[in-house]
This record gives C-alpha cells, sequence and structure tokens, in this order.
C-alpha cells in the first residue's frame, strides 16, 4: 500500500503549492486534482518499460554480435547468449576482492592455508607489481542470489619491498557484478530501481525479455539503445495487447531526438530554428502516445528529459544554450504549441508527471565530466581483450561507426575500470613511497559517458518518480 506520513505531504505542500493543499480534501479531489477521488492506493501488477538506452539491458547477445564477453570459465555456458550479464548503459558495478598468496597459484579465489600470507610478509608501502607478463588466471562461473561473479583472476608479480629479487607473489581477485537492486541501492538503471522500491520482487524487471537474470519478477523493459520518438511508438504498438489495468507504464524518451537535432544544428547554425520546430512536434507525439496508453486501462509514469545543456558533451562542445533549447522544445513546446507536457494534459490518477528535466539540471551544475573511459585502445571486456583487438575490423575512429563505439564503451564501462585521475608511478627499483593510482569512483559522478546518466542519476531520477508515484496513485 502506498501510504505516506501525514509529515510527507506537509513537506510536499511548499513544493507543489496550495493546489496541493486545496486538493487535500474529498471535493477538491474531484473537482481540481483530475481523474476523480482515489478510492486505495494503486498498487502496480507488473510495470512496462518504454523508450530508450537510458531504460534498457544489454540485447546484443540475443542479436548475435555481443558487445560484453567473456573469459572461457570452467563449467559456464557454451554461448555467450547464456551467460547472465545483461549489462546497462551506465556504470556497470563490479566488486573486487583481492587476495595475495605466497608459494603456490591459487586453485580459487582462496589461498591454501600453507600459501596465504601474514602480516610480516607485507612491505610497509604494500606496493604490488605485475610484470609484462602474468600466468593466466583461474576463471569460475557460478550465479548466487543478486550477484553474478563474472572473472576470477589470477596475476604473478611481487611486493615492492626494495630489495633486488623480491619473491613470487599471487594476486587473486574475484570480480563480482551487482545486477539485482535487491542487493544495494546504489545502482541499475532508474526503471529498475523504481520497479524494485515500489514492489519488491514482483516488479522486479526481468521476464521474457532479459534484463537482470536474478529478478525473476514479471516486468519487463521492451527499451532499446538508441531509441527515438518513433521508435517508441513502434515499442507501444508492437507490446500494446500486455497493457491493461494493474499495469505502470514507465516512459522517458527523447533524448536521442534531441542529441540529432544538436548536432544538425551544430554542422549548419541556419536550422536550428526548424529544428527547435520539430523537437516541439516530436515532444508533442509522446504527449499523443501517453494518452494512448492510458487508453488501455494502464498507468503511466513519464520524465521530462534531462537537460541535455548539462551533459558533458554540451559542456564540452560549448553548446549548453543549444541543447537546453532543444530540451525545452521538447519538453515546454515551442511557440506556444506542442511539447510533452502540454500535450500530454493531465489525469491526475492515470499519468504522473516526473520532471527529471529541473532535476538533473540541479545536479548537474556541478557534475559536467563523464566517469567512463572512452579510448577503445585500453577498455577492455570481460574476456580480457581490449575493444580494438576484439574488433580488429571496426574503425572505432569513423563518424560511420560513432554509435557503435558510443555502445561498446558504455557497455564495458565498470565500475572497476573508470577514468584514471592521478597515474600510479611504478618504479621498483627506487620506490620512494610510489603514488598510488586513483580513479573515478562511480558514486561520485552525475554521467557515465557523454550523454548518458551514472547510477548517481539514474537513482535520483527514480526516488523522484516513486515519491510522485506514491503521492498521486
Amino acid at each position: 500500500m502506498f501510504r505516506i506520513p501525514d509529515t510527507a505531504r506537509l513537506l510536499n505542500s511548499r513544493r507543489t503549492g496550495v493546489a496541493v493543499a486545496a486538493c487535500l480534501s474529498a471535493a477538491a479531489l474531484v473537482a481540481g486534482c483530475g481523474g476523480g477521488a482515489r478510492v486505495k492506493p494503486f498498487q502496480p501488477q507488473q510495470i512496462i518499460a518504454f523508450g530508450d538506452e537510458n531504460s534498457a539491458f544489454d540485447d546484443t547477445a540475443t542479436l548475435g554480435a555481443p558487445l560484453v564477453d567473456f573469459k572461457t570459465i570452467p563449467g559456464a555456458p557454451t554461448s555467450t547468449a547464456d551467460v547472465p550479464y545483461r549489462a546497462r548503459y551506465t556504470i556497470n558495478v563490479i566488486a573486487d576482492r583481492p587476495n595475495f598468496c605466497k608459494t603456490s597459484l591459487p586453485t580459487d579465489v582462496f589461498c591454501a592455508s600453507s600459501a596465504a600470507l601474514i602480516a610480516a610478509d607485507y612491505p610497509s608501502d604494500k606496493s604490488f607489481f605485475v610484470p609484462q607478463s602474468s600466468i593466466p588466471g583461474v576463471y569460475r562461473y557460478s550465479v548466487a542470489s543478486s550477484i553474478i561473479p563474472v572473472v576470477n583472476e589470477v596475476f604473478t608479480g611481487s611486493f615492492n619491498d626494495g630489495g633486488s629479487s623480491p619473491p613470487t607473489i599471487y594476486l587473486t581477485t574475484d570480480h563480482t557484478y551487482y545486477c539485482s537492486t535487491d542487493f544495494a541501492d546504489d545502482y541499475g538503471n532508474w526503471v529498475q530501481r523504481l520497479a524494485h522500491g515500489l514492489g519488491g520482487g514482483g516488479l522486479n524487471l526481468g521476464g521474457a525479455t532479459g534484463g537482470c537474470p536474478q529478478d525473476g519478477g514479471g516486468s519487463r523493459s521492451y527499451a532499446k539503445w538508441g531509441a527515438k520518438v518513433a521508435d517508441v511508438v513502434e515499442q507501444f504498438n508492437t507490446n500494446r495487447g500486455e497493457l491493461r489495468d494493474g499495469v505502470l507504464v514507465t516512459l522517458l524518451a527523447g533524448q536521442n531526438d534531441i542529441m540529432a537535432a544538436y548536432a544538425e544544428v551544430v554542422a549548419t547554425p541556419s536550422t536550428e530554428e526548424a529544428a527547435k520546430i520539430r523537437m516541439s512536434e516530436q515532444g508533442a507525439i509522446l504527449g499523443a502516445l501517453i494518452k494512448s496508453i492510458v487508453a488501455t486501462g494502464a498507468r503511466v509514469v513519464y520524465l521530462t528529459v534531462p537537460d541535455m545543456g548539462k551533459t558533458p558533451k554540451a559542456v564540452s562542445d560549448g553548446k549548453t544554450t543549444l541543447a537546453n533549447d532543444l530540451t525545452k522544445a521538447f519538453n515546454e513546446g515551442y511557440l506556444d504549441k506542442g511539447g510533452l507536457t502540454f500535450s500530454t494534459g493531465t489525469n491526475g490518477h492515470k499519468i504522473v508527471k516526473v520532471d527529471g528535466y529541473s532535476l538533473i539540471a540541479s545536479l548537474g551544475a556541478s557534475h559536467s565530466a563523464a566517469a567512463c573511459q572512452s579510448d577503445p585502445t585500453t577498455v577492455t571486456m570481460p574476456n580480457g581483450k581490449t575493444l580494438t583487438a576484439a574488433f580488429p575490423s571496426i574503425d572505432f575512429g569513423a563518424l560511420v561507426n560513432a554509435d557503435f563505439r558510443a555502445k561498446a564503451l558504455l557497455l564495458n564501462c565498470r565500475s572497476n575500470n573508470l577514468r584514471v585521475l592521478t597515474p600510479r608511478v611504478l618504479n621498483p627499483i627506487s620506490p620512494a613511497v610510489p603514488n598510488d593510482e586513483v580513479r573515478a569512483f562511480y558514486r561520485d559522478y552525475l554521467w557515465a559517458d557523454d550523454l548518458r546518466l551514472a547510477p548517481l542519476g539514474h537513482g535520483s531520477l527514480a526516488n523522484l518518480a516513486a515519491s510522485r508515484i506514491r503521492d498521486q496513485l
């Protein structure tokens, strides 16, 4: 039951003004708040997600060209399509559990008791150096609860203790992918976070269309990478038979339309006026789609498109005003017509509007950098290959491959291989207190890459959406 305390209602009234106060009476609910009086709080039975990559899971394995590949793991499924990684188009959180062993190569993530290090084995600076060649790792595959051990690696090296012949040390690391947000609350995409927050196991994003394999609920995401408004309309047309009373549809789209218009205007500035009008029209199409969804009996929570003027790309290009204007034209209309919010209208107990634009605009003022690495010659897949080595026929610098590059980089963006902020100084002969490598920390970043949100952004949107749903439905 989505009941909220009276104190929360009072706090909400500060943000939403006198309209909320007016809606506290049953009579006012009927007359002024839209949709008639609420008999009881809405408990969704299923969530269906439409939209772009912000709401999607990786589907490249099922399409026959996986962009997230694995090492050969004894006992694992032979087909990459069967390995339940299901990366999301944001930072995919990986936990690393390192362990050091001596005298013998570990056969698993743990050392034999006779090979375990004791405190006296560690030098004062605890620096571990890996030579150019290392012994291949011992790789495992299994599924446990909400986590997936992606790969277990073993490297040979030595502790830098200042001596000329330091003893051989083995570093074994278990890399574990956090897929289900039941395990923690600071990763995943916004729809997945929202589903978990609203209903627990029964609303998890999984089911027949893929998603996180640990989430066994019947909810589904039909969102796709690169989807524009026209594609989202097609998602609805293809799957409208699944919509009915009791279903909550989530909708976030428009970012790709806006950035396509942005690229056009950057190349040809004289097209800006036409681009704003077109964005207003595309927003109106999405608004009409929301009305069609409601007509099936389902309810809808939709987000206005986050301010693309705050993206690292717009900031780097020096075109924040352009990206902002195009976003506002999509969301609000242009020349007093069209736009998403105006065309959607109000239906207080069927349609929930979430102001993603203002939320990300406020956060983006102090978060203008991307967390993920952007060099395909250094970004590695879980199988250990760099992207350029894994796809030797792809020219990652060619404009025609820009979409493939962005997708490959983002799917292989993991919390343990983000941008290097401070390189580590390696000097095994004269250590002189070497600097440890410092990488970006995934919780500190709003943006995963130059256009797409990191878990911080997804979580912020999900929390706001959950609050609005509980308050309104």
